[in-house]
């Protein structure tokens, strides 16, 4: 595990509800909360990028959760029925549903998660979920990855205020689920079909891609079409998201091992290192060489990672 960031907050400290399969993962725990004294309340949440054997197998589980793929695929198991589930989808079990989570494909599996309490969860979450006892897609996906970092940011905050607004967005996570929700996972629209293709190329080939006109002659769609695209279904731009890969891969180089700046930014596809430079800072708020010595002494135990051509 490369690196697992839970909230600056002893509150927040890491919990056996969380996965160790991970290669990053940001939690927060809102303490134990008496299920019979409120209507419904967010535990505890997070967002993880899974490792490629990434398997959760579980039995009578203590909370209600729901889960949000962001990207990759996954296989999911419920009450023996299998779903193979890829970004987008979104699915629920709970106390007395058994289920399987288990990474599949080639791109990294990363995945919003909260655990849900309360006296009236059940009933709020069967329209939902449990009453299908399958996953949902949902017609519009640009504002699920904004309420998840809703659920995130609150619940750094920890305490009474982190509990209530938290258990405001789950409110509005199931009500807003509702107006968007397509029960069939394979019902995608045209566009949405585009958008995944669009996605997927980057995501397997962000390290050779220097240019979004690439993507654009490559998936035979215009390049103001896939801005378009992106608009509809995204929260962030194509060109924001081929930068963000390459910036989280330069990362996970940096934590590594010893590389000079400049091999760095030519394996990620960054043709000038000082625009590498700039980029990086501006996206983590310190420069690459900075991060690394601040990163070093944390992960002197990590393993070698040999850079070959992309």
């Amino acid at each position: 595990m490369n690196a697992t960031t839970p909230a600056n907050n002893p509150s927040h400290e890491p919990h056996n509800l969380f996965s160790t399969q991970v290669t990053f993962g940001e939690y927060y725990h809102l303490g134990d909360i008496d299920s019979l004294s409120t209507e419904i309340a967010v535990v505890c949440g997070g967002i993880e990028k899974c490792t490629p054997d990434y398997k959760v197998d579980r039995v009578n589980f203590k909370y209600y959760g729901i889960e949000y793929i962001v990207s990759g695929s996954c296989k999911v198991t419920l009450q023996g029925k299998e779903y193979h589930l890829k970004g987008g989808s979104m699915f629920c079990y709970g106390p007395h549903l058994d289920h399987t989570i288990e990474n599949t494909g080639d791109q990294e599996l990363i995945k919003y998660f909260i655990d849900v309490t309360g006296s009236k969860a059940p009933d709020m979450l069967w329209e939902t979920f449990l009453k299908e006892d399958s996953p949902v897609r949902l017609s519009n996906i640009k504002w699920i990855g904004d309420i998840f970092s809703q659920f995130q940011e609150c619940g750094k905050l920890g305490g009474d205020p982190g509990r209530e607004l938290n258990s405001m967005l789950i409110k509005y996570l199931i009500e807003r689920i509702q107006l968007e929700k397509i029960n069939t996972p394979e019902a995608k629209s045209p566009a949405e079909l585009s958008f995944e293709k669009v996605r997927t190329y980057i995501e397997k080939n962000f390290l050779t891609i220097k240019r979004m006109s690439e993507v654009a002659q490559a998936c035979n769609i215009s390049l103001p079409h896939i801005c378009r695209l992106f608009k509809r279904f995204s929260n962030e731009s194509p060109t924001h998201m081929l930068i963000r890969l390459k910036l989280e891969k330069a990362v996970e180089i940096i934590s590594s091992e010893d590389y000079l700046i400049k091999e760095i930014a030519d394996y990620v596809g960054f043709e000038d290192p000082f625009y590498f430079s700039h980029r990086f800072k501006q996206h983590f708020g310190v420069a690459p060489s900075n991060y690394a010595a601040a990163i070093k002494p944390v992960n002197q135990s990590e393993p070698e990672l040999t850079l070959k051509a992309g």
